[in-house]
């Protein structure tokens, strides 16, 4: 990005996509105009194709880790880890209860996870984990209005694309945010899409409700909106026209949606109808330093060579050489900001502990994100991309897979089931959560929550491989 030079990623997510599947839940398109970039990103939707959230994926998940005889404590913070040998971990959590493990994986972002570490014992206390050190985080917002009349569907047609108002950062969408790029005091900014809230059009003859996604980045534009939110720890927020602050900020977010809409609206002859309207309620949610549990929004890997950003899934999935204490995470994975790269990373970790796994292994294993710098040109497609990844292939050197890469999902293979055997999820965003029962001691999966650093404990006993 810079001096002329283009940056591509490829979103490459099979598993999720595979899990998705295999859990029977449906999903439709995402963005519906083909000619966007996201029209073959997928949603989750119910049997009428209406939206029902990413959270029912974990639901799902959780639901079948109970029914396979999951042990679940929530609001049980993990403590401290220490170890006296290299065969078992001991994890201490703030009751004083201390639970031996035969391995302990950890699916908690990077702050929350070296906070834990500097509480801990030996060894851990005495051994400096570099490769946890290498991802930078920044914050994300996303916000959602409700109105009873959805009027960029009902009077203008716009059921697909993005929209950004001036006021919006120049520099929403990276990682580094310079101190003096502050946004002006109004309009509020706007970075949404108008695909992304869940609508219904319901009402009579066809009339359009639902919610309109105002912003959804990062950037200094945070600065504008944090003002208004509550910080108890939460990264979500209610927002309620009955409260004073909150009708403001209503309003001052519809004047700029109405702002930027004036061309479309003068032309649909509608202009002062939709300025008498107002939303009702909306959600903000800034997943920042001041969420408990998560502390960030995303994370990218920085630049340098200890190890590289191409080499951090492997360097940073056993942190502590010789014990056995895994690290599965977004912030560390093969595709930042998504759950894809902890899953992979579980796999990873599902070969290090020795589970029957099925020789074909071609999809879980390889590095599902690429990066690439080119002179204005464009990868073809998800293979080309793939071919070239030296990600993908270090995390085939990782869990010791030498089989050719396959850019299909159609094939659910019971490695992938296994790998996606119990999915959780600490922020709908990005942290994601596997493991599965395993065929050794008890295994203790560590991941983090909003409120607490959660426990999961396997069953103590040999058990054949758990599927969805």
């Amino acid at each position: 990005m810079g001096g002329g030079r283009e940056m591509t990623w490829c979103i490459y997510t099979p598993i999720t996509a595979a899990s998705v599947k295999t859990l029977g839940l449906a999903s439709g398109v995402y963005d519906p105009d083909p000619k966007n970039w996201d029209n073959q990103m997928r949603k989750l939707t119910d049997a009428d194709g209406q939206n029902i959230g990413y959270l029912t994926l974990v639901e799902t998940m959780l639901s079948r880790a109970t029914q396979k005889g999951a042990r679940i404590w929530f609001q049980t913070e993990v403590t401290a880890l220490s170890a006296a040998n290299s065969s078992s971990v001991q994890v201490q959590v703030a009751d004083g209860r201390v639970f031996n493990a035969g391995a302990v994986l950890l699916n908690i972002p990077q702050m929350p996870v070296l906070k834990l570490l500097r509480q801990s014992g030996e060894p851990f206390s005495s051994m400096f984990p570099e490769p946890l050190y290498a991802p930078a985080s920044f914050p994300i917002m996303k916000l959602y209005l409700h109105y009873e009349d959805a009027w960029w569907r009902n009077y203008l047609g716009l059921v697909s694309g993005p929209f950004e108002n001036a006021n919006a950062s120049p520099n929403s969408s990276s990682a580094v945010i310079n101190i003096h790029d502050i946004p002006s005091q109004g309009p509020a900014p706007l970075k949404g899409q108008y695909h992304d809230g869940d609508v219904r059009c319901d009402g009579p003859a066809g009339k359009c409700r639902g919610f309109l996604q105002a912003f959804y980045s990062g950037g200094s534009s945070i600065d504008w909106y944090k003002s208004f939110h509550s910080w108890n720890g939460d990264a979500a927020m209610h927002i309620s026209s009955k409260s004073v602050e909150h009708k403001e900020l209503l309003a001052s977010i519809h004047s700029a949606l109405v702002g930027l809409h004036r061309e479309a609206l003068d032309a649909a002859n509608v202009t002062a109808l939709v300025e008498k309207l107002r939303p009702d309620s909306g959600v903000l949610s800034i997943w920042s330093q001041g969420v408990t549990g998560i502390h960030a929004g995303c994370h990218v890997p920085k630049p340098g060579v200890h190890p590289k950003p191409e080499d951090l899934p492997a360097a940073a999935l056993r942190p502590f050489p010789g014990f056995p204490v895994y690290v599965a995470n977004e912030a560390y994975g093969t595709v930042p900001c998504f759950a894809e790269g902890s899953l992979n990373m579980s796999s990873a970790v599902l070969d290090h502990l020795n589970v029957p796994l099925a020789a074909s292994c071609n999809i879980l294993t390889a590095a599902t994100w690429s990066q690439h710098e080119t002179d204005g040109r464009t990868a073809a497609s998800s293979s080309d991309v793939a071919d070239v990844s030296p990600m993908r292939r270090k995390l085939r050197e990782a869990t010791g897979c030498s089989s050719s890469l396959q850019t299909t999902t159609s094939t659910t293979t019971s490695r992938l089931v296994q790998a996606a055997a119990w999915l959780l999820v600490d922020h709908v965003e990005s942290d994601v959560m596997t493991c599965s029962c395993l065929s050794c001691t008890r295994i203790v999966f560590i991941y983090g929550s909003s409120s607490s650093f959660d426990l999961i404990l396997g069953r103590k006993s040999r058990m054949n491989p758990m599927y969805i």
